[in-house]
């Protein structure tokens, strides 16, 4: 490139600003003024931070998902006020696990958003949907009858699930509110006879052979993927993106391992496709030129737009923490010139003032939650801005500095009251001997304890009849081993005379 350059048949443009690329303290310009490539009378340096007015607003909010919420009012805002342009709006975010969050928070108003980052496929519902089918599986057992048993906990993670539920519906609940008994391990035949539906038969089947596996992947995949298509959802035609994604690798996987003629057993299978898919990443594809754009912070590299909203805008986040994995110490790789965490540093900082080069209205966003592992501490970059930007070019930047809590709601709670009508007066008188005979009902201890501490307790439980849910037990409890001991006694002495 320097060759072309001096041979008069190239010319190089680097888009940057007066600001960080002549002060020598600023590390936003580190590499351009290192750069051999860049001459003393560039094209494209220009002076945006000083001629382009900005309004700055710096956020702080509770928690990631208070970002996400406050993100989607910024643009409520937006529309209210009639300012909002879709393609000169971004939204950025540092941290890609606020993507869903951030989508979700979206007012209604916006109908086209692209996404223009990768979003690691482990982290979807998807994956975790298929972790816990693999439980199900390598917990399975097989019984002397011939049909395999399910540790029930493996079920129940299985049928909770947000897509399982999507595809199953009333059918999935029915079945379980029919699963009144204690089970440890549940049949195949069992719940397959009480419930007919094709997803429990999919779901219950045990592949015997990886071609089984495979097949029974992707009818999970076809099934969720077909009630996704049928149901109108805004978000569903991204989440798709997760099944294909999905359905890519496997059929991948299975591609290799035909060619090779490998006929690993299920168990190692299992290990093999949770390494390949941990490092996956799904590229939603979009319109780059309508809509929303809603991005990671790399991909808004050469981009420009009127309005910037960036989350997590805290230390360690932008820029990342400079972990280096590396037996080298720092002061070694300083002294001879290898790179450190102070260049990644400087390409984040160079990324976010080229950013905001250009906007009108920024909005940054960080979490004041110091009980999070990278919250509480703004990022340094908010401080270069308050201190070194704003003293440089005071006419044509303003800052904002807000705090958004969660407000507190005074709402009367208004009193529960139960009127004793003729039918709870008949469940009462249960409870009441008349004429000298025994009571229908005998009031226990617990129950009396009940009454005293709270009388809506007792009605719910002992007159409406409405008990709690037993969490399922898998040892002996010790309210249980005290029911075992009391029937026992009651069996011993009935007989005995008084």
């Amino acid at each position: 490139m320097s060759y072309l350059i001096t041979e008069g048949k190239a010319s190089s443009y680097w888009d940057t600003d007066s600001y960080y690329t002549n002060d020598h303290g600023q590390e936003a310009g580190k590499f351009i003024r290192e750069n051999r490539l860049v001459k003393d009378n560039y094209k494209w340096k220009a002076d945006h931070f000083k001629n382009i007015p900005k309004e700055i607003e710096f956020a702080g909010i509770p928690l990631m998902v208070g970002q996400t919420r406050y993100a989607g009012q910024i643009l409520q805002e937006m529309i209210d006020k009639g300012q909002f342009i879709p393609e000169k709006t971004a939204v950025v975010l540092p941290d890609e696990k606020l993507l869903f969050p951030v989508l979700y928070s979206i007012p209604e108003a916006v109908t086209d958003i692209n996404v223009t980052m990768g979003y690691p496929l482990r982290q979807t519902p998807l994956y975790n949907l298929f972790e816990t089918l693999i439980a199900l599986q390598k917990n399975a057992r097989l019984e002397n009858d011939g049909h395999y048993s399910f540790y029930f906990r493996d079920v129940k993670n299985v049928l909770d699930h947000t897509y399982i539920r999507l595809v199953g519906g009333k059918v999935i609940s029915s079945w379980l509110e029919k699963l009144k008994e204690n089970y440890i391990r549940i049949s195949s035949k069992k719940i397959l006879a009480d419930s007919n539906s094709e997803i429990f038969k999919i779901l219950f089947t045990i592949p015997a052979t990886i071609e089984e596996v495979f097949t029974w992947s992707q009818k999970i995949l076809r099934v969720i993927l077909e009630t996704m298509s049928a149901q109108d959802f805004r978000f569903h035609r991204l989440e798709s993106e997760f099944i294909y994604t999905f359905f890519t690798q496997l059929k991948r996987l299975e591609d290799i391992l035909l060619k090779q003629h490998a006929k690993p057993t299920i168990s190692t299978f299992w290990k093999i496709f949770k390494e390949v898919t941990q490092s996956v990443r799904i590229p939603f594809s979009g319109e780059p030129l309508k809509g929303l754009q809603v991005m990671g912070f790399l991909e808004t590299r050469v981009l420009d737009f009127e309005n910037v909203i960036l989350l997590s805008v805290n230390e360690d986040v932008l820029p990342a923490a400079g972990n280096s994995p590396s037996f080298i110490p720092f002061n070694i790789r300083k002294a001879f010139g290898l790179p450190t965490y102070e260049e990644q540093h400087a390409v984040s900082a160079f990324h976010f003032y080229r950013l905001l080069q250009r906007a009108k209205n920024i909005f940054l966003l960080y979490n004041t939650e110091p009980k999070a592992l990278t919250a509480g501490e703004r990022s340094r970059f908010l401080l270069q801005i308050e201190h070194e930007l704003k003293s440089k070019f005071p006419e044509s930047i303003i800052i904002i500095k807000k705090v958004i809590t969660t407000p507190i709601l005074k709402e009367r709670v208004s009193e529960i009251v139960i009127e004793k009508s003729d039918a709870v007066m008949k469940e009462l008188e249960k409870y009441s001997a008349s004429s000298g005979s025994e009571p229908k009902a005998k009031l226990s201890a617990s129950g009396l304890q009940s009454y005293i501490a709270c009388p809506l307790r007792f009605y719910f439980r002992y007159i409406a009849g409405l008990a709690e849910i037993e969490e399922q037990e898998e040892n002996m409890e010790a309210a249980t081993f005290g029911k075992v001991l009391h029937k026992a006694m009651q069996l011993i002495y009935a007989d005995l005379p008084v």
